[in-house]
């Protein structure tokens, strides 16, 4: 588990962690054999901050945001965290699998902010080109116009459940309300025959159900609040917060 700490002396942010005092090897080039290498990463944070006022933050991990999935052991990632008196946005940068991750403050607060809601609109003209052979192109795109004309209008709030892309933290797929489906329904019914309305009304829980072709594009971004002020707003920690790194196991 990671505990993350902040220096208000030098408003430097670093992490502790279990493997801290892992050893390195290396391989002997005469034997072939390995060679345990002792070391301790916390022993330079320690001595740069013995006599500092340093104070431990606590990572609200719900906010974790990333351009790329978190699951990559390289990468940049934000997210808030705090202690009894102040907020923070922190960025944590790791351009390398070897080395330690570089923290530091960002902001006062990591949000999240949606840019665009879209259509998925060559997914759905190839489910309905699919599942309707002898529907006519141009009834297939007044489908797909109508369908956007109802995105377009659509609030997030507007939109019941959201499922993440897995190669893109940025982008969701959302499902959107019943009466949306509806309003939909009603834009196009005049486009069918009897017979291929019903057909299609069965067919378009399928493609709003969660994972169908009509569950809408979210795309965001992350968004550092409050960068320049931050400066202005800290509160120095009370004294009982303080913490001694070297009591830290």
């Amino acid at each position: 588990m990671i505990r993350l700490f902040r220096c208000a002396d030098c408003n430097e942010i670093f992490a502790f962690t279990p493997f801290d005092s892992c050893p390195q090897y290396e391989t002997a080039l005469q034997s072939g054999q390995y060679i345990e290498i002792c070391q301790n990463d916390r022993t330079s944070i320690i001595n740069a901050h013995s006599n500092h006022n340093v104070v431990e933050l606590y990572i609200q991990r719900e906010t974790l945001a990333s351009e790329i999935p978190l699951s990559e052991p390289v990468k940049t990632v934000f997210f808030n965290a705090r202690d009894n008196q102040n907020s923070f946005a922190i960025k944590c940068s790791r351009g390398n699998i070897t080395t330690l991750g570089k923290y530091e403050v960002a902001g006062k607060l990591v949000m999240m902010r949606v840019v665009s809601i879209s259509v998925q609109e060559e997914e759905i003209a190839k489910q309905v080109a699919a599942d309707f052979p002898a529907l006519q192109l141009e009834k297939r795109d007044q489908i797909i116009s109508q369908f956007k004309k109802i995105a377009g209008k659509l609030k997030y709030k507007e939109i019941t459940d959201t499922y993440e892309d897995d190669r893109n933290p940025l982008v969701e797929y959302a499902v959107i309300k019943k009466k949306r489906i509806t309003d939909f329904m009603n834009l196009i019914s005049l486009l069918f025959e009897e017979d291929e309305g019903k057909r299609f009304m069965e067919k378009i829980n399928d493609y709003c159900a969660p994972y169908g072709c009509m569950n809408l594009i979210v795309r965001k971004k992350i968004v550092i609040d409050n960068a320049s002020q931050l400066s202005n707003i800290l509160k120095f920690p009370a004294r009982e917060e303080l913490v001694n790194l070297r009591d830290v196991v």
